[in-house]
């Protein structure tokens, strides 16, 4: 009697432990990152904030970060742990897919967490329309150099 209630109660613990929500799984792609609005019209963000679009649709993202100016556009990316053995495969699927929509820009994508750090810093100042356009030229630039350095 025990025996049947024992295997009983272990076939319904395994149906309920292996039960598999849908719901959960569509809504997982929860990619991190703001889109920026200036009031200053030469700080123009609209690139920035499309290629952040595109870029959240994969879901092995999970947090972007993007500035642009005239000419560069600049890209930090952050990859699930989990997907970090496909690093460079992602990295380059990501960066071909943003190469044709924005062909007519210098793209420049990163992984790095310093990177990231830094681009969220600038898109900060964005944000808050402390930084002029001169000003943005130079700190993509040295944040370009900066994701050149090894450490």
């Amino acid at each position: 009697m025990y025996n049947r209630i024992l295997l009983l109660f272990l076939i319904s613990f395994v149906l309920v432990g292996c039960h598999f929500d849908q719901t959960e799984d569509s809504t997982k792609n929860n990619t991190h990152f703001t889109k920026l609005s200036s009031e200053n019209d030469s700080v123009d963000q609209q690139v920035s904030n499309y290629a952040k679009d595109v870029i959240s649709q994969n879901d092995a993202v999970t947090r972007v970060n993007a500035v642009n100016n005239s000419d560069k556009l600049l890209i930090g990316i952050e990859i699930d742990h989990l997907k970090r053995f496909r690093l460079k495969e992602i990295e380059k699927e990501i960066k071909e897919k943003i190469k044709k929509k924005f062909d007519t820009y210098e793209v420049e994508l990163s992984t790095d967490q310093k990177i990231l750090i830094e681009l969220d810093d600038l898109e900060e100042k964005i944000k808050t329309d402390s930084i002029k356009k001169k000003k943005l030229d130079k700190e993509i630039n040295r944040i370009i150099k900066l994701s050149y350095e090894k450490t």
